[in-house]
């Protein structure tokens, strides 16, 4: 990519973010440095709120910076106005805008306790030279902080802060304050987290995670760390914890927990998590190609509180900078039971599982990815839509299609068999419009199939088809994997992968499952390599992990099949192969070249002890994919846990599920 793909407009002619209007206007001064990360977060994170309501409203993204709702806005027009007024020949006019300035230095000083903090320094060099402009040869100077300080409020643009940025003390490290709104960070209202108060957000090149397209982003360098969820059995005796493991095969600690943190409060109970920003900030007609890739959104699916997590400088010490609490959630968006996130190019779209009380609909909400506001409700007009589970998009064709689990009150506390077999849980797929945020069809797979869970999308941009994976089906226990499509404007789905279930001995089945005399395969996860020529299945069941080669999506081949755990089956690991595990492939994630597979055994706490009530032993294996088509088990990389049961797992600079890619390959 270069510069000047990024100076684009929208299709619907809106203007690029406000950080890029600050690095267009200071481009010639900005080439002679390198170290800008701090002028663009004067512009890109300083009005928290506010941005975020505009934000909510595309139309109000223009070249104008006007933010009439802070009042500190209104102490740079004042000043600005004063410096008009004393040019206008009005002496008195100067004094009054240099005691304001004055004022405003010692508000940031008692704030921040300390002059090398980027907003005193600003004020004060201000202060200064209003102090140079003051004596009387010279006070025509006081046009240049005149222009500049309208440049400021009208535009959002400061140069002071741009040349400031350039001095030794401030190019060690991104710009770590907020410059022009006296409001704290948003920041959580727990004491826990009041230590941290500052977001690195914004840079002045684009990250090198951030890939155009899939293509390119196989081509990047090797994952070193997974990020794993772990939760507490019991959601009782401990909190659950984020795991820091090392992949690199020449380290000593590689398949080792190299880094933990964890999580302040009891019953969170981590499911999935995803970044802050991703390859979509490149996208055209929303470019954010000054975010970074760098926090991690972890909600607790059970509690609704959700965590950022920072991952830098060091990925292995991590570090919770802000705590969205759950009446936050509730109050914002009328959801709860945050589930899964997506960095979308504007910003992180979360889905909920439901309404406050347990109840639905359930739905999509977005959180600003600069200050981690929660924004509000995605949808406009919802339509028939009432379960919600995962989604996914087309970018450039303005389409999401959502999937349905079930309210929280048929989940939180287990598979309600009365309810699956009354078909009660989810079987259809919604197609929304993205950009009208607006629900357009729904695609019933038959009330049979139950449990329409995860959904993968092709990673070229061009296509328009993916893969939604059903647990089971209560006609004869087997699951099914599907492919939705676009065929003359009209979307559509159709059964392309069928598992069957497993004869059993009933009493090596769950109470509940005896009288099947069968294992279900239980398919809980799907992933498709980047590429997209390889989509893996996760049997939970049976403990299977399934590779399908799919260049023809319509008509996918079986090519591996690799065996851990099962209910029934038991298989073991090559680290000990005499030692029978259970739980079965769960999460699954897929490297961004395709030839490392790496996956988990824990679905969620409750039906966990359902299936396996005798309690999982949780692992996190990695398997090696070759370009035949076949899977084999590393030996060498089997990580357990005696304190927590281990979900969903992300690489460091991304993965095959982590980014959308808006450019064909």
């Amino acid at each position: 990519m270069t510069k000047n793909d990024y100076d684009q407009t929208s299709p619907c002619g809106e203007r690029n973010s406000l950080s890029e209007i600050a690095r267009k206007l200071g481009r010639g001064f900005a080439a002679r440095a390198r170290d800008h990360d701090k002028t663009d977060n004067f512009v890109a994170e300083n009005f928290g709120e506010l941005k975020a309501q505009r934000f909510m409203n595309p139309a109000a993204r223009r070249w104008l910076f006007i933010m009439p709702q802070d009042w500190t806005w209104w102490v740079w027009l004042v000043t600005a106005c004063l410096l008009l007024i004393g040019l206008m020949g009005m002496p008195e006019a100067f004094l009054a805008a240099l005691l304001l300035s004055i004022a405003q230095s010692v508000l940031f000083f008692a704030r921040e306790r300390a002059f090398k903090a980027f907003p005193v320094q600003i004020r004060l060099a201000y202060t200064l030279l209003l102090i140079i402009c003051f004596f009387p040869p010279i006070r025509w100077l006081f046009w240049l902080p005149a222009v500049g300080t309208f440049a400021l409020v009208i535009f959002g643009y400061c140069l002071m802060a741009r040349m400031l940025s350039l001095l030794p003390w401030n190019r060690t490290e991104t710009i770590r304050v907020k410059i022009l709104s006296t409001e704290n960070p948003p920041m959580s209202t727990s004491k826990r987290s009041a230590s941290r108060t500052r977001f690195y957000q914004s840079q002045w090149k684009t990250d090198p995670t951030f890939y155009p397209t899939a293509k390119l982003a196989m081509e990047g360098p090797v994952e070193r760390y997974a990020y794993v969820a772990a939760l507490a059995p019991d959601q009782k005796s401990r909190s659950d914890a984020l795991l820091v493991v090392d992949l690199d095969p020449a380290s000593d600690s590689y398949g080792k927990v190299a880094g933990r943190i964890d999580l302040p409060d009891i019953g969170d109970e981590l499911h999935h998590f995803g970044w802050n920003a991703c390859s979509s900030a490149l996208c055209p007609y929303a470019p954010h190609p000054h975010v970074e890739r760098r926090y991690l959104i972890v909600p607790g699916l059970r509690s609704s509180r959700i965590h950022i997590i920072d991952t830098k400088p060091d990925p292995r010490k991590l570090e919770i900078v802000k705590t969205i609490e759950p009446r936050e959630v509730f109050k914002r968006t009328g959801y709860s039971r945050p589930h899964t996130i997506h960095c979308g190019p504007e910003g992180i779209y979360v889905s909920a599982l439901g309404a406050p009380d347990g109840n639905g609909p359930g739905g999509i909400f977005l959180i600003d990815h600069y200050n981690f506001n929660v924004l509000g409700r995605w949808e406009v007009d919802r339509g028939p839509q009432e379960l919600a589970y995962d989604f996914w998009w087309h970018l450039g064709h303005d389409t999401l299609i959502s999937s349905e689990w079930g309210p929280p009150n048929k989940i939180e506390n287990g598979l309600q068999p009365d309810h699956l077999l009354s078909s009660g849980y989810g079987h259809q797929l919604h197609i929304w419009n993205l950009r009208k945020r607006k629900h357009e069809q729904v695609i019933d797979l038959g009330k049979e199939h139950q449990m329409v869970l995860e959904l993968r999308p092709s990673h070229d941009p061009n296509r328009t088809y993916g893969f939604a994976g059903v647990v089971i089906s209560v006609k004869d226990l087997s699951a099914s994997v599907w492919l939705w499509n676009r065929d003359n404007g009209k979307w559509g789905a159709k059964k392309v992968i069928e598992i069957p279930a497993e004869p059993a001995n009933p009493d090596l089945l769950p109470p509940f499952l005896q009288g099947f005399k069968a294992v279900p395969p239980l398919v809980t996860d799907l992933n498709l390599s980047l590429d997209d020529k390889w989509l893996y299945v996760s049997c939970w069941g049976t403990g299977e992990l399934r590779r399908y080669d799919v260049s023809r999506p319509d008509s996918p081949k079986l090519t591996s099949v690799l065996q851990i755990g099962g209910m029934v089956r038991r298989a073991s690991h090559p680290r000990d192969p005499n030692s029978p595990l259970n739980g079965g492939p769960q999460m699954v994630e897929i490297s961004r070249d395709g030839k490392r597979v790496y996956f988990t055994n824990s679905l969620y706490t409750a039906w966990d002890e359902q299936f396996y009530p005798e309690g999982i032993r949780t692992w996190f294996v990695k398997a090696d994919a070759a370009s035949d088509g076949s899977l084999h088990f590393d030996p060498r990389f089997f990580v357990t846990s005696n304190e927590h049961r281990l979900h969903q797992v992300r690489l460091d600079g991304g993965d095959a599920s982590s980014d959308s890619y808006c450019y064909p390959p």
